[in-house]
């Protein structure tokens, strides 16, 4: 009997103890990210749509990230979509920093041709597809590349 009462005891005062101690916790945030001032230099390839059409393919560009803005490099020199506003979210299941990126650009021309890039960035690699819808038809790319150096 008295072997219970000092086992009793003693396990009330280590709960009492245990509650009286501070726990520190932590939260572990990621990293902010900033994709200012990177541009990936990309290959598109035409996985639907129509072909021949154009007098110039779009299978080379380069993806530029500026002032909170991405920008299509030749899509805006020869079709003149501008720089557009993107969104971003972070993919946390995975060990690497992985960005998804969405952003979509209408040109100034009468028929306001759309583009839409869908991507991932995986440190210095991005992969992710494409959507040019205008006047002559809807055409869809794939494409992947690495950030110019």
């Amino acid at each position: 009997m008295k072997t219970n009462v000092v086992f009793i005891v003693t396990l009330l005062l280590s709960i009492y103890l245990l509650g009286q101690t501070q726990v520190s916790t932590f939260v572990i945030k990621p990293k902010p990210v900033d994709l200012n001032n990177k541009t990936f230099v990309i290959k598109l390839v035409q996985t639907k749509g129509a072909i021949g059409q154009r007098k110039w393919n779009w299978d080379k560009d380069e993806i530029v990230f500026k002032n909170n803005m991405l920008t299509s490099k030749l899509m805006n020199s020869r079709e003149k979509f501008p720089a557009a506003a993107y969104t971003i979210s972070i993919d946390s299941t995975t060990n690497e920093n992985t960005i998804k990126f969405k952003m979509t650009s209408k040109n100034s021309y009468s028929f306001k041709a759309t583009i839409e890039l869908d991507g991932t960035i995986t440190g210095n690699y991005i992969v992710g597809t494409a959507i040019w819808i205008s006047r002559a038809g809807t055409y869809y790319y794939s494409f992947s590349g690495t950030l110019k150096q």
